[in-house]
């Protein structure tokens, strides 16, 4: 999937398409710095949960060029089930 969740306007888009969040529901996007491997995003939503949206990047952001497989979010998504299957809460 190509697509880059640090355009508001694109990760607002992924998120309405799945239903997460609507136009003018008063949902807040907050982009969390400090990281070098992704893009993370901070979503509060009023009538539920927040959310975290985290998007690999395949060039991280250091000086000297380092590149990694933006795959190695699948095996975060994968882990997020298991975990989910021991504390649904």
């Amino acid at each position: 999937m190509d697509m880059d969740i640090s355009i508001e306007d694109v990760l607002e888009e992924y998120l309405e398409e799945r239903g997460l969040v609507g136009k003018g529901d008063g949902h807040k996007i907050r982009y969390l710095s400090g990281g070098v491997s992704g893009t993370v995003a901070f979503v509060e939503r009023s009538d539920s949960f927040p959310l975290i949206v985290k998007e690999a990047l395949q060039k991280l952001k250091t000086k000297a060029d380092w590149e990694c497989d933006p795959g190695r979010m699948e095996t975060e998504a994968e882990a997020n089930e298991v975990y989910h299957e021991i504390d649904p809460e």
